[in-house]
């Protein structure tokens, strides 16, 4: 039997997604789980995934991707499409800036991408951090041995903020170097953004 408060707060999700749900054309074709990162509110997220995609609204995933194999896999009936960021592949680079590792969001990406969902890929070029050419070929070099080629690659330009003021903004060059890189490795959907 369903807890009250959870029946409380599912009939309220009901009522929240019902408005937006409709074959006229003011309908909304999709939610996006973005901004914060989705998994930690994993729980409400799911609630929601599950109620617009039984309304036939597609449900959008933009996360780091670091997430247990578990939640993922609760999600995915309910997932159409996923944007991750990539930060590096470096081990190191990960425990220092994301207190995490890569081998996790990797394998969830495969894990996202054999479930049927539609991924792409972000990588954020910081100056001096994670963007000399050794560092690009070796993300693009793991979609091409992992067959992932055809999956949008978006390389997004740095500006300096507030917990990182310094390096400067990423130089265009460097975007467009990036962008000659991944086309050496066969990666056929190539994007920068923040130019």
């Amino acid at each position: 039997m369903m807890p009250l408060l959870l029946s409380v707060l599912l009939a309220g999700l009901t009522s929240f997604v019902n408005p937006f749900v409709g074959t006229d054309a003011h309908g909304l074709p999709a939610i996006a789980y973005t901004y914060t990162e989705p998994f930690t509110w994993f729980e409400y997220m799911e609630d929601i995934a599950v109620l617009a995609h039984g309304k036939g609204l597609k449900n959008i995933l933009v996360s780091a991707g670091f997430v247990e194999k578990e939640p993922l896999q609760a999600l995915l009936s309910s997932l159409d499409a996923a944007n991750i960021d990539i930060k590096d592949m470096d081990e190191a680079f990960y425990r220092e800036y994301c207190g995490a590792s890569p081998a996790p969001v990797l394998e969830n990406i495969l894990l996202m991408k054999e479930a049927g969902v539609h991924v792409e890929l972000t990588n954020l070029l910081v100056p001096g951090l994670n963007d000399a050419p050794e560092q690009v070929a070796r993300l693009c070099a793991w979609m091409a041995e992992n067959g992932l080629q055809d999956v949008p690659l978006h390389f997004s330009r740095y500006f300096p903020r507030y917990r990182m003021p310094a390096p400067g903004p990423t130089p265009r060059a460097t975007l467009l170097h990036a962008r000659e890189i991944a086309r050496s490795h066969g990666i056929r959907k190539v994007y920068l953004g923040n130019i």
